[in-house]
């Protein structure tokens, strides 16, 4: 199987030669496109002017009413403050929480997204069955973009979120564009602008298959069964806690008086499971946070104050999961526990960072021998600059005792030195 690289979100060529047209009521299936504000549009970018000029003058009545919306994310903005900066952003992933938090997060998102878009490939069956060297290429771009800790469970999240972003690219393909429409060939007519058409035909096999229908018709079935369901919106639950632990200095009072009387798994189970009017997201969710309240009075009187972490409480009043913490998202499958694709890659990515330290510090070294070099050249010219100030001095001085004597002596000294 052959990789290519997708070079940035938009084919100009696709647009160009393929005019998007828009379908009529009657193509549309039962699923209409829910429009969403976060959902971006294509936009067409350093076209000829003659092409400006026929795409505009073919498309000006249909352009004139449609709503301007934000163009698809192509992580320029990031580019330019990374070369700007020269250096490399730094992250924070605490191993609690397996997840990419502080001021880069939303950062290294952006540009990861990106990453999968560009190089994973779609005609595969699932994430598991990429070629190895696609995600080793995939994670060595991440570590060239960020400073990524030297800590065993950082690639287990780098993994995670470029599988993350690859399952939500397939399954925003297959809801916005497979199933907007009523038949095959009404699909393979609408090809996505930003995917090979070869992709896309395989998508639609794919999608087709009464094995993956299957699949998804029982994975339809136990989502509707899931309650308690978080409203974060685009922040993950991982970075809400990682703001509780770094409130802002400009709390209010009553936030402040909240902090001291409610633990940390409370305050947190509000803010993800509580509605803006204040009510629960269901019923489930309201009960749990009832069954909160008891473990808290239960701390309050064993011990005087609430020594339970928001792991030990949600365990308690939620129940253990093998896999994950519930309540507080379902986190990144650890490699480092096994498996021969993690210990590899992690070796590599340990590798690569040795490799350029040792790289950095050779520089300093060459710097540094270089910068002496200079200084005891300098010391060595001021030295015999100030040995042959000396001998004319002393020669002068011997001249002039000749000169008492009556000896002859040279109208001027000989160089000394100079030579």
């Amino acid at each position: 199987m052959t990789s290519r690289v997708r070079h940035g979100s938009i084919k100009t060529r696709a647009v160009a030669q393929r005019p998007a047209p828009t379908p009529s009521i009657e193509e549309f299936g039962e699923h209409h496109p829910r429009i969403e504000s976060n959902v971006a549009q294509p936009q067409v970018q350093h076209l000829s002017t003659d092409s400006h000029n026929a795409l505009n003058g073919s498309s000006a009545g249909s352009c004139s009413d449609r709503k301007r919306t934000r163009g698809k994310t192509m992580g320029i903005k990031w580019s330019k403050i990374r070369k700007s900066e020269n250096t490399k952003p730094s992250l924070q992933i605490p191993q609690d929480l397996q997840r990419v938090v502080g001021g880069n997060a939303q950062q290294f998102i952006t540009e990861t997204s990106q990453i999968v878009k560009q190089h994973a490939p779609l005609n595969v069956d699932k994430w598991s069955k990429i070629p190895t060297y696609i995600i080793d290429k995939m994670v060595q771009l991440v570590n060239e973009k960020f400073g990524l800790p030297d800590e065993a469970h950082v690639l287990g999240v780098v993994v995670q979120q470029l599988r993350n972003h690859f399952n939500a690219w397939r399954y925003r393909l297959y809801k916005f564009h497979y199933k907007r429409y009523k038949t095959d060939e009404q699909r393979r007519a609408h090809c996505p602008e930003d995917i090979d058409q070869e992709d896309w035909n395989w998508l639609i096999n794919y999608w087709n298959n009464p094995k993956f229908k299957r699949i998804s018709q029982a994975n339809q079935a136990n989502r509707a069964k899931q309650t308690m369901i978080a409203r974060v919106g685009t922040m993950s639950i991982a970075r809400n806690i990682h703001h509780m632990w770094n409130p802002p200095e400009n709390l209010t009072q009553e936030q402040i008086q909240e902090q001291e009387e409610k633990p940390e798994y409370m305050r947190l189970w509000e803010k993800v499971r509580r509605k803006r009017d204040g009510t629960w997201v269901d019923k489930d969710a309201e009960d749990a946070y009832k069954r909160m309240e008891e473990l808290h009075d239960d701390q309050l009187k064993q011990y005087g104050k609430d020594t339970l972490s928001t792991e030990q409480a949600y365990t308690l009043a939620l129940g253990h999961r093998s896999s994950y913490i519930r309540g507080m998202g379902r986190g990144p499958i650890p490699l480092e526990s096994g498996g021969p694709r993690g210990q590899r890659i992690r070796a590599q990515l340990r590798a690569k960072m040795e490799q350029e330290m040792a790289t950095r510090i050779q520089a300093e070294v060459e710097e540094r021998m270089s910068q002496r070099e200079r200084e005891a050249e300098a010391r060595i010219a001021e030295m015999q600059a100030q040995m042959r100030a000396e001998m004319h001095s002393q020669m002068r001085s011997m001249m002039e005792q000749l000169s008492q004597i009556g000896l002859p002596v040279p109208i001027q000294p000989a160089s000394i030195g100079n030579d």
